[in-house]
């Protein structure tokens, strides 16, 4: 999908960069989620792809069991800008 998409624009891996955030937790007590760790997973082997970056959401804080919180949006927009400023 990424080489699909980088097609479509028109650009090479070294000529357009992709930013991508983490999945966040998921903190149902009594639902497991290994789909959700899987696409995780996922995501983490991506970031290594020529010029993706991979915006950190695991540690942010929760509005309820799967929904990142205001206070944690505001973090993962700091967390894009400042991975934008270093491309």
């Amino acid at each position: 999908m990424l080489e699909a998409f980088r097609t479509v624009a028109g650009k090479s891996g070294a000529e357009l960069p992709v930013f991508t955030a983490q999945l966040g937790a998921y903190t149902a007590p009594d639902a497991p989620d290994p789909q959700w760790s899987r696409m995780r997973e996922i995501q983490r082997r991506i970031a290594h792809e020529e010029q993706v970056e991979l915006i950190v959401t695991v540690d942010c804080p929760l509005s309820d069991e799967i929904h990142i919180s205001s206070s944690g949006n505001v973090l993962v927009g700091e967390r894009f800008a400042d991975e934008a400023f270093l491309v």
